[in-house]
């Protein structure tokens, strides 16, 4: 079953998060000079080392496919979902935990159940 990365409503929050026993430090922002696609995230190692910056979030994204060594160390796969299947653009007030649009994590062996 698919695991949620809490996102608070707030446009900067770093926060640690474990995945698959993994411990992986989250940042994401929210950049208002960006017209389209304005949330980013970097995502560090539990020694704090660059595994993906700077990367703009859109809906839909498999983000993990973004950095090949965090496919890798985690094993799966964090994708942004759109939760009610609106075409609204993502933006400050409808990204977060609770939101039109949210960051999911999927297991390998969920995607390869759900592909096949």
């Amino acid at each position: 079953m698919a695991v949620k990365i809490r996102i608070d409503d707030v446009p900067y929050q770093e926060q640690q998060v474990i995945l698959n026993g993994i411990t992986l430090y989250v940042r994401i922002s929210y950049n208002s000079s960006y017209l389209r696609d304005p949330w980013v995230i970097d995502i560090f190692d539990s020694n704090k080392n660059n595994i993906l910056v700077g990367k703009r979030i859109t809906a839909t994204t498999n983000i993990s496919h973004l950095s090949l060594d965090l496919t890798e160390i985690i094993d799966s796969n964090i994708f942004c979902v759109n939760t009610v299947a609106t075409r609204n653009p993502m933006n400050r007030d409808n990204f977060s935990t609770d939101g039109e649009y949210q960051l999911h994590v999927y297991s390998n062996v969920e995607i390869d159940n759900a592909t096949n």
